[in-house]
């Protein structure tokens, strides 16, 4: 009975030459993130606690669960959002120093499926030195609903990229965005798309620090390859509304004469 189970494993095994992957081989790690970032609005403190880790996160494939080790802290164990496995709620914090007392900067250790692969990650960037000024946007009530284009002046602080969300507050969801990598230089962003007029809206433009030497290839363990991106990021935050359609405005003011002309002839 053992001989029989024994070929029959060998079979299964051997099938056209190939080996059966191990539980480490199925796995494929393909992208690690740790993410601080920093909120501003409209260039100034935010009236709320403004650090927080945005991505502490893992896509890949093949992969059942995931923790990761902070420097001299407990495991924490990511959870599942349909895209990558990441920490589950944004806690934020009022000081950067409190944020680093949960997540220190320092070696990382990622598990991979109860401990089938595992990388150690070093995370230490340097922040930004500035944010990108949108002040000229910031309140405003007469951007063009149609394919808006936005401007601001060219980023004098340090970073490496930038990247760009347009938000409607109302659902709490990003309309477009053009992540990075985008040029540091860049200072202006048009919309692929249209608004909706009369509606509020947030744009945040994000300065980008990668660490140093990073993104760039690194291997797990068992030697699955994957891209890895420490960064630090400011983002500056700023609210605006769409009015109106033109058209709207003039059939309004329309009726508003054939209501005025009726009376006077009466």
């Amino acid at each position: 009975m053992k001989l029989r189970t024994t070929l029959a494993v060998l079979a299964v095994t051997l099938v056209a030459g190939l080996v059966v992957p191990s539980v480490a081989d199925a796995l494929n790690i393909e992208e690690i993130f740790i993410d601080t970032a920093e909120d501003y609005l409209n260039g100034a403190a935010p009236p709320y606690d403004r650090y927080w880790m945005e991505d502490l996160e893992v896509v890949g494939t093949g992969i059942t669960s995931v923790t990761v080790t902070p420097p001299g802290k407990s495991p924490v164990s990511l959870v599942f959002d349909g895209e990558g496995w990441e920490l589950s709620g944004n806690v934020q914090y009022a000081t950067l120093a409190a944020l680093r007392a949960d997540y220190p900067v320092g070696d990382y250790l990622f598990s991979f499926n109860g401990g089938a692969d595992s990388v150690t990650v070093p995370y230490d960037p340097t922040a930004p030195s500035g944010i990108v000024d949108l002040s000229s946007i910031h309140g405003r009530t007469d951007v063009p609903w149609q394919t808006p284009t936005f401007s601001w002046p060219a980023y004098v602080g340090t970073g490496d990229t930038l990247g760009m969300w347009l938000v409607d507050p109302g659902v709490g969801s990003d309309l477009y965005d053009t992540p990075p990598p985008v040029a540091i230089g860049e200072t202006s962003w048009t919309l692929p798309g249209d608004l909706e007029p009369s509606h509020a809206y947030e744009l945040e433009v994000s300065v980008y620090a990668v660490q140093d030497g990073q993104p760039a290839p690194l291997e797990t363990v068992g030697l699955d390859e994957f891209t890895y991106y420490p960064v630090f990021k400011n983002i500056n935050i700023v609210e605006f509304s769409t009015p109106e359609p033109a058209t709207l405005v003039l059939l309004g003011l329309g009726a508003v004469g054939l209501v005025a002309s009726r009376r006077s002839k009466k």
